[in-house]
């Protein structure tokens, strides 16, 4: 009797449970994503996170460009050195292998290379800085009168060799 009122009771209740399911998940309408939209949107995560760390790479590199200022004050003592060749009408004598000066009859111009910087000097009298963290810096004249300037400029972990041809 007991299992008889217990089946009664399962199918009175059952079919009553599932009619009010079905009219709970038909009222409350969820938008869902189709799954398309969540391929989609998987292809672009991915995308996001393969792309990061070559973008952190190629940030942090050119950081180092950007604060690394040696190329431009490589650009200004060439711009300097051609400038006083050209309007004073120097001529170029080479001193040392690294010293080279730029004279006329009235005046001179010195440029040098020691402790790591390279200096001008005008008619013997004060020294103007050109550039800072030189490493190595070979003053070669050739027998054409083709005089060859060779700097390693940089920091420890950032070098450029450049070259000069006067």
């Amino acid at each position: 009797m007991i299992n008889f009122k217990l089946k009664c009771l399962n199918k009175q209740f059952v079919f009553q449970i599932g009619q009010k399911r079905k009219t709970i998940v038909l009222r409350n309408r969820i938008q869902g994503f189709t799954f398309i939209e969540m391929i989609f949107a998987l292809l672009i995560t991915i995308v996001i996170l393969t792309s990061l760390p070559l973008t952190i790479k190629l940030v942090s590199h050119y950081k180092a460009l950007a604060n690394e200022n040696s190329s431009i004050e490589f650009e200004f003592f060439h711009r300097d050195l051609i400038r006083d060749i050209n309007q004073n009408n120097l001529k170029l004598f080479v001193k040392n292998n690294h010293t080279f000066i730029l004279r006329n009859n009235e005046s001179g111009v010195e440029y040098t290379f020691k402790n790591n910087k390279v200096y001008k000097q005008i008619n013997g009298k004060g020294n103007v800085t050109l550039l800072n963290q030189v490493i190595v810096e070979k003053i070669i004249k050739s027998n054409d009168n083709i005089i060859k300037i060779i700097l390693k400029v940089g920091n420890p972990n950032y070098k450029q060799i450049k070259t000069l041809y006067l």
